[in-house]
């Protein structure tokens, strides 16, 4: 069945986190027990040099570099999740 989506919406992170930060775990919410997923960012933020701030590799989020909370203090993405069957 398709995933129906995350369970983790929000994250926070530690201004002037380290390069390469973990943010946070992605969860899908799918009704099949034991399925794989593919992700895949679809929108993020990007810096100055049109760089992305946020990295995904499998389920983990991470910064690309450090976040300066007086720039910026809140960042939206959009990441599609798809399981084995492609759903």
């Amino acid at each position: 069945e398709t995933p129906i989506g995350l369970a983790n919406l929000s994250f926070t992170i530690d201004e002037n986190n380290a390069h390469l930060s973990l943010i946070g775990q992605l969860q899908p919410l799918d009704p099949d027990i034991g399925d794989s997923f593919t992700y895949q960012v679809l929108k993020a933020p990007v810096d100055d040099q049109g760089n992305p701030l946020f990295l995904l590799t499998d389920n983990q989020l991470t910064a690309a570099n450090s976040l300066d909370h007086e720039r910026k203090s809140r960042y939206d993405l959009t990441i599609q999740i798809a399981d084995a069957a492609g759903n």
